[in-house]
């Protein structure tokens, strides 16, 4: 059912004809499914979507394509395309990622971290197309940020001394992707790009989790989700410390983007149990932020039963269902 219409999906662009916006349609299918959408609940969101996408064009295939002198071209996308699919096809998903996964951790804050939510995605249902439509988006919007240097501060204190270091500085651009640009871009990143010594996935996503329940804020909700995805990615890190700094880099870009970033106090909530939670709010919606914060809140909370996941899911269930 959902590989049938993923294969639909696959038939457009990664961005939408919303000046340049992302294309949500597959990540938003296999979220809803991994929540336990049935077929007429994707067909429904797939017809809801549909106005905004943009079918591919076909191009000639490179037969020595290389994919290193192309990075950040989005131009070549569906050369990018071309040469995963034929890698994905010859090597397995494992083979793939464990080759070029690591070398395009520096750019992964591409697209504003959808090519890897969209890759993680696609590992997580193992379908093959979609991991290449990942690492091409990925590749193909590369956004590299110099790797962090180590310090003794801990993540907390990091964030915070970027965010004193940063307010009241102008940030360029419309879409997240080109405001974080216009972060790394200003000597002052220099100055702010550090990483503890010893890095923990499940504690980043302890902090961005923490970060949104206290600011409510679009872009780093996509901290939220793009870490959920970072998890799943993990696995088929070589370097994995190496590759996990990167990713933090990128998330101090996309925090810092947000102008004068309102931090409140943590929301009071009473917490649902998840026996308790009716998602039928959730799996109807057509907000592919929405459909996609649940399920990484849902999957985080299973994970590593955390309190600030649970509460965002409590939330939503709430103002959504």
């Amino acid at each position: 059912m959902l590989a049938e219409i993923l294969t639909r999906a696959q038939r457009y662009t990664v961005e939408t004809n919303q000046n340049g916006n992302t294309n949500h349609l597959p990540m938003a299918l296999v979220a809803l499914s991994e929540m336990g959408a049935n077929h007429d609940q994707l067909e429904a969101y797939y017809a809801k979507y549909a106005h905004l996408l943009v079918a591919r064009e076909s191009v000639t295939t490179i037969t020595h394509f290389e994919w290193e002198a192309h990075l950040g071209d989005k131009s070549a996308f569906e050369h990018y395309l071309n040469y995963f699919l034929h890698q994905v096809e010859r090597e397995g998903i494992e083979g793939t990622l464990r080759t070029y996964l690591d070398r395009l951790m520096p750019g992964c804050g591409a697209s504003a971290f959808h090519a890897v939510i969209r890759l993680s995605y696609g590992v997580q249902v193992k379908n093959n197309s979609e991991v290449a439509f990942g690492l091409a988006d990925l590749a193909s919007s590369y956004l590299p940020i110099s790797e962090p240097l180590p310090c003794k501060q801990n993540l907390r204190e990091v964030l915070e001394n970027a965010l004193h270091t940063y307010e009241g500085i102008n940030v360029r651009g419309r879409l997240i992707s080109a405001r974080m640009l216009s972060v790394v871009e200003n000597p002052r990143f220099e100055s702010v790009n550090y990483a503890p010594r010893s890095l923990d996935i499940a504690q980043i996503s302890e902090l961005v989790a923490e970060l949104y329940l206290k600011s409510r804020d679009f872009t780093v909700l996509h901290a939220v989700t793009s870490c959920h995805a970072m998890r799943y990615l993990s696995d088929y890190f070589v370097q994995p410390e190496r590759s996990l700094r990167y990713y933090w880099a990128a998330l101090i870009a996309a925090v810092l983007s947000v102008e004068d970033l309102r931090l409140g106090s943590l929301p009071t909530i009473k917490l649902k149990p998840l026996s308790d939670m009716s998602f039928d709010g959730i799996l109807n919606s057509d907000d592919s932020h929405v459909i996609k914060l649940a399920w990484s809140c849902l999957d985080e909370f299973r994970h590593y039963q955390s309190e600030h996941h649970l509460k965002i899911l409590t939330m939503l269930m709430e103002e959504y269902c």
